[in-house]
């Protein structure tokens, strides 16, 4: 994940951006290889989320757990969905 100056993760490599880079590669849906990046994603957002709230002083940082959890949600919903 890119970093700030400060060597917390920059904004503009939001998790949403590293789950959805492989998930639109898929040329056909494949739930074997679906729901394991999901599940990588939701853990992603959630440790980067974590990361970034424990900085939420820093507007960037707010802004970026915003975007951490709100990917989350969408891959849990997503997850939900395949069951």
């Amino acid at each position: 994940m890119e970093q700030c100056r400060d060597g917390r993760s920059a904004p503009n490599m939001a998790p949403s951006r590293c789950c959805h880079i492989p998930l639109s590669r898929l040329a056909e849906y494949d739930r074997s290889a679906t729901r394991p990046l999901l599940e990588a994603c939701v853990a992603i957002c959630q440790s980067c989320g974590h990361e970034c709230e424990r900085h939420a002083h820093y507007e960037h940082c707010r802004i970026c757990e915003e975007a951490c959890r709100r990917c989350e949600q969408a891959c849990r919903e997503l997850l939900d969905a395949l069951k």
